[in-house]
């Protein structure tokens, strides 16, 4: 009896030593990824809106001039519309590196057709005028 007992200890024994397996482990997924198509979005994004900042008019011996300077962020741009002048009235766009401050309609050579001048401050600390005309 003592060879039966000495064999049931060991076999106790050797059976509580065995791991037992965690209570909180988690089953590993090891399946594929799934992969899903998403419909690509178009947005379309609006041109800015040109914001005017400068507008006047002026008549003259007949001739009329509309004066017109727009600003969209870092770009001006200065339109001068003639009419009625003798021989061309092509409207005349600039871009400009400044601000209209003012414009002015003369006949300095007494010719009978007025010239239009428009005078643009430089952007910037050091800024000067420039004479359009």
């Amino acid at each position: 009896m003592n060879k039966t007992a000495l064999i049931v200890a060991i076999a106790l024994v050797l059976a509580s030593c065995k791991e037992k397996p965690a209570e909180n482990d988690v089953a590993s997924d090891r399946s594929e990824p799934v992969t899903a198509q998403v419909d690509t979005v178009k947005v379309d994004v609006a041109a800015p809106v040109p914001v005017l900042v400068f507008n006047k008019e002026f008549d003259m011996h007949g001739v009329h001039f509309v004066v017109e300077a727009t600003d969209i962020g870092v770009m001006k741009t200065l339109t001068i519309t003639p009419s009625g002048l003798a021989e061309v009235n092509d409207v005349i766009t600039r871009e400009i590196d400044g601000t209209v401050t003012n414009a002015e309609v003369a006949d300095i050579n007494a010719d009978g057709s007025p010239e239009i001048y428009v005078w643009i401050n430089s952007d910037g600390s050091g800024s000067y005028a420039t004479p359009i005309g």
